[in-house]
């Protein structure tokens, strides 16, 4: 097992020193994994200010002689609720 990796290792190594595989990484992430990634980042985002907004209201709505259990049992049911509606893509 420990040849296999030292193998590998040598393999990445002599793959990473080499300027051509270098730029078609640097294209790839740039041009693939960038747009990837603030795309996830903006649903993530979304989906965070819902939750926000739900925590909230599920706190201002709330009795005040209700427990903190209970509230984030409403709280965790609407969240239920609204994955269970919206589509999935």
């Amino acid at each position: 097992m420990a040849i296999l990796r030292t193998l590998l290792g040598r393999a990445v190594q002599h793959v990473a020193s080499d300027p051509r595989t270098r730029e078609k990484a640097k294209t790839f992430v740039r041009e693939e994994v960038a747009p990837r990634a603030r795309d996830a980042a903006g649903k993530g985002r979304d989906t965070y200010e819902l939750l926000r907004d739900d925590w909230r209201e599920t706190g201002e709505k709330a009795p005040q002689d209700d427990s903190a259990a209970r509230r984030a049992g409403r709280f965790f049911g609407k969240v239920h609720n609204r994955l269970n509606q919206e589509p999935r893509e």
